[in-house]
């Protein structure tokens, strides 16, 4: 199913599961922070969020075209547990090679499970002033930024 918004509940938009042929999520009208309910998400456009806040577990992002690019604020997202893509939480499609930026700046940010990017021409990520941990990462070129840490392994 097309998705164009994220609707608002109590101050925080909640995204639904869907085909975004926009850059995701929505953030018209200031939005900042996001809930994702369990479900697989098709990015048409990519992802781009600077600062607030993106929340959800039982999720795939699956990002058909487009960059990813995460600046700031707070990330706690956290992959299906069951089917054929337990475990991954970001598939970049194989023939997407734009690149993916995660850069959290909260005292945690955490990215459970697997990010794949086989033809990414990189993945780039760093703790801003805290620590971001990742699951696991398989992409071509891997490189890390900024004065925080970055954890990647086991999840």
């Amino acid at each position: 199913m097309e998705r164009t918004e994220c609707p608002s509940q109590g101050g925080t938009s909640v995204c639904r599961p869907g085909i975004y042929n926009l850059e995701f999520p929505p953030s018209g009208g200031g939005k900042k922070d996001f809930k994702l309910e369990p479900g697989v998400y098709v990015l048409n456009k990519g992802l781009k969020m600077t600062n607030g806040s993106i929340r959800g577990s039982g999720v795939l992002l699956y990002a058909a075209d487009g960059g990813v690019s995460i600046n700031g604020g707070e990330i706690e997202l956290s992959p299906k547990t069951d089917g054929v893509h337990a475990g991954i939480l970001l598939f970049e499609a194989h023939d997407n090679d734009d690149g993916i930026r995660i850069n959290g700046n909260a005292t945690v940010a955490s990215l459970a499970g697997m990010i794949y990017a086989p033809s990414s021409e990189g993945v780039v990520l760093g703790g801003g002033g805290g620590t971001l941990r990742v699951g696991r990462v398989i992409a071509t070129n891997l490189s890390t930024s900024g004065n925080g840490k970055v954890i990647v392994g086991g999840g």
